[in-house]
């Protein structure tokens, strides 16, 4: 890549200070280009990003409300959060740069609801037996609603990482490609009390008239995610 900022080399001069001598001594720094690759790889729901960022000065409510250095997990609300993928996409994965490089980083849990069964809740090709409650004690956690399949053991699932991360206040945050009484990860008896404590938000797309305000219908574009 020809990034402006490094030059390709993925790193970047910078000057530091030793703290016992006070001298002063040429370093390298991770460039911002080798850490979007770096999140972009690691998260198979941002991989078509590549090398591409949000610039952190853009990002939007609720992805620009946590502080990368002094953060607090039982400060941060709990979302449902809908409209435009790219924007949601974009947001996400800058506030995931942010946070994971920072000198106080933080773990951010970001995939499909579906995979709490398919990664977390059965036993694995390899052997291991993985249990959703490993996933409670997360930093952030942020699942996709997205699915077409009808798994019994999904909504149960879903209700059980939720309310137990609920009770050790740690921050979710639900995206929703479609209504959420359409979502197959939803069970009202299950969720509807917990659902209570989560902030709603809807993302505003590149034009006014995208504003979620203004739709009747959710957008519901997500080729990208690789519906489950």
């Amino acid at each position: 890549m020809n990034c402006d900022l490094c030059g390709g080399t993925g790193y970047i001069p910078v000057m530091v200070k030793n703290p016992y001598t006070g001298q002063k001594y040429t370093d390298s720094s991770m460039c911002l280009c080798k850490k979007s690759k770096i999140i972009s790889d690691t998260y198979e729901l941002l991989g078509h990003k590549g090398f591409d960022y949000l610039p952190f000065d853009k990002m939007i409510a609720p992805f620009n409300q946590i502080d990368p250095e002094k953060w607090d997990l039982s400060k941060i609300s709990n979302y449902i959060i809908t409209g435009d993928s790219s924007l949601f996409c974009d947001n996400l994965k800058s506030l995931i740069m942010q946070v994971k490089f920072s000198e106080n980083p933080m773990s951010v849990f970001f995939e499909p609801a579906i995979n709490l069964v398919q990664k977390y809740h059965v036993k694995q090709a390899d052997g291991s037996s993985p249990n959703v409650t490993e996933l409670v004690d997360r930093g952030l956690m942020v699942l996709v609603f997205n699915t077409s399949e009808n798994n019994k053991a999904l909504q149960g699932c879903v209700a059980q990482i939720i309310a137990s991360r609920l009770w050790v206040k740690r921050p979710t945050w639900i995206y929703l490609t479609r209504a959420l009484a359409n979502c197959l990860e939803y069970n009202e008896e299950l969720l509807s009390e917990h659902f209570k404590q989560f902030k709603r938000i809807g993302l505003a797309g590149v034009s006014p008239e995208q504003s979620i305000e203004n739709k009747s219908k959710i957008q519901a574009d997500l080729s990208e995610f690789g519906r489950s």
